[in-house]
């Protein structure tokens, strides 16, 4: 039996659920297919932007964009509860315990600071032209020399160092984005029902007659098939990658390839100092922060030893993605190298420990697009920039909402 919906959105992560919860305002009946058993297991966001100006990432744009008040207030319209906000200047007020939802997903403003060799005049004069945007742009911001540098960098052991310069910025962001995306999921698959948000799929595929998937859960093993009204909003991330390249050439249709994908490490070891969660560092193309959930000022509830690292290991063309190539690449001996580097020669450990590894490949687009295919009674969507920085994924979901309502 075939069933009718007027929205099926295919995909995994934050795109779908956000680009639900909207259509579902405007009064839409919306289907969610996902082929994967587990709907977060491509882990397909980052908790803030990356901002690498290594990859010349790191623009004025991209800093007005992360400021903390502005995200929250992008967030918050896209969250069906409470979204928390801990400034710096609250971290330690016991005032807030009695009105602060601790478990609730929190967005907070903690300083970035990027460190660099003091010789590498390349690098100063970036970020001294940075500076002077900033000022421009009423973003408070300072250079700083010498030992001032890493008296604020996160995991710094206290033993300065006289070759380094840095640059910090005092309001950015980073949010939880593991709370925001279970929060949005358990809200989204209660208000669909399990007849209407579908994991675990195989074989989906588009036709004159509806969209056909055979469905893997004991609960509802078999084939069934959908007509969706209005369109079927395809959120390209990796894991559909060769689904999608194989139903465009089958359409005939092209598509604009302005794309690579980004593999990613994720480090977590053991800090030899205690942890000031206020702050994130950057150094080369590596992101280095304390590991933090909810409100920096619920001491009970953080760990302040243990000390996130990502690092950027590889691009790679989106027709040439293979995950098992991918996982060969990652914890190679240039990864141990560039570790042993931040900590010898900005962290000033003797060695260091680690407590865990994983890795996550996500898509860096140039431009988020949206583009469409004509062969089938309905249209059908990819959609571009569905991954990475909450802001990002947000302003894809706008593009489509704005486009379809």
């Amino acid at each position: 039996m075939q069933h009718k919906t007027d929205i099926v959105l295919i995909g995994t992560g934050l795109a779908p659920l956000i680009s639900a919860m909207g259509f579902l305002s405007h009064g839409k009946q919306v289907v969610i297919l996902n082929p994967e058993k587990d709907y977060f297991s491509e882990n397909s966001e980052f908790s803030l932007d990356p901002l690498n100006p290594v990859d010349s990432e790191l623009t004025i744009e991209k800093i007005l964009e992360n400021k903390s008040a502005d995200v929250l207030n992008k967030i918050k319209p896209f969250f069906p509860g409470i979204v928390e906000y801990s400034g710096l200047q609250n971290t330690k007020n016991k005032e807030m315990e009695n009105f602060h939802d601790e478990m609730a997903p929190h967005v907070r403003e903690r300083a970035r600071i990027w460190v660099y060799q003091k010789q590498d005049l390349k690098q100063k004069e970036f970020f001294e032209s940075l500076y002077i945007k900033c000022l421009d742009n009423q973003i408070k911001s300072q250079m700083l020399d010498s030992y001032q540098v890493l008296k604020f960098f996160p995991g710094h052991s206290g033993i300065l160092t006289e070759d380094l310069s840095g640059f910090v910025i005092d309001d950015f962001c980073d949010y939880d984005v593991k709370r925001f995306r279970q929060g949005l999921y358990d809200f989204i698959q209660e208000k669909l029902g399990p007849d209407r948000f579908i994991n675990d799929l195989s074989g989906i595929e588009l036709s004159s007659k509806g969209i056909k998937y055979y469905s893997r859960t004991a609960e509802k093993r078999g084939w069934s098939s959908l007509m969706p009204n209005d369109g079927v909003y395809v959120f390209w991330t990796p894991k559909l990658t060769q689904w999608i390249l194989k139903e465009i050439k089958n359409s005939n249709s092209k598509i604009t390839k302005d794309d690579h994908l980004v593999l990613w490490e994720n480090w977590s070891l053991v800090s030899r100092e205690r942890l000031d969660h206020s702050i994130i560092g950057c150094f080369e193309d590596l992101i280095v922060r304390s590991e933090i959930d909810g409100h920096p000022g619920y001491d009970a509830h953080q760990n302040h030893y243990r000390l996130s690292v990502n690092r950027p290991v590889m691009k790679v063309k989106a027709e040439e993605y293979s995950s098992t190539d991918l996982d060969k690449r990652v914890a190679s001996i240039e990864s141990f190298e560039q570790i042993s580097r931040l900590c010898k020669n900005v962290l000033n450990w003797e060695k260091f420990s680690i407590r865990s590894f994983d890795s996550q490949v996500v898509f860096k687009w140039h431009k988020n697009q949206i583009e469409s295919y004509e062969k089938y009674p309905f249209p059908v969507f990819t959609i571009k920039g569905c991954e990475g920085p909450i802001p990002t994924v947000l302003k894809s979901v706008k593009q489509v909402l704005e486009m379809s309502l």
